[in-house]
């Protein structure tokens, strides 16, 4: 017979996020620096982490560039996530066995996601642009008024 339905509940909730970031055009029509920095709060309680998903509150800085030549763009960006070290000591997440599924006794599963968690992440990302309208040569309104 076929095993019951499995079911691993998350208990997702709101999150809230606070963002702050600016750019300055360091060299104007060539060169765009870019700084930011956030929090997050997290979408899911303590109790329901595991190492699947460590979903903590978030502090982040952002670094970007870009450099333009005419019509061709190279952007640069860089990101720091600290995720808060939590410590989980009633964990509501359960081993997923099917011995306990067949069994009809899965709430008797180990549980799983006690413990502490911690993790951080650096985000890398390059970009190139092409700006289709410069490279043909035809001009933006906002262009034609200079």
């Amino acid at each position: 017979s076929p095993l019951p339905t499995i079911v691993q509940d998350r208990n997702y909730g709101d999150g809230h996020s606070v963002r702050i970031g600016s750019d300055i055009e360091a060299v104007p029509d060539v060169l765009t620096l870019r700084l930011g920095a956030f929090y997050e709060s997290p979408a899911v309680p303590t109790a329901s982490l595991n190492v699947s998903l460590v979903e903590t509150p978030k502090f982040g800085l952002t670094l970007g560039a870009t450099w333009r030549h005419r019509w061709f763009s190279v952007t640069a960006a860089y990101v720091y996530v600290h995720l808060t070290e939590t410590q989980v000591l009633g964990s509501t997440s359960r081993q997923t066995n099917l011995t306990y599924l067949a069994l009809g006794v899965p709430d008797q599963a180990p549980v799983v996601g006690n413990g502490n968690y911690r993790s951080w992440q650096n985000i890398w990302s390059i970009g190139i642009g092409i700006d289709i309208d410069t490279l043909v040569g035809w001009r933006r309104h906002a262009d034609s008024a200079r």
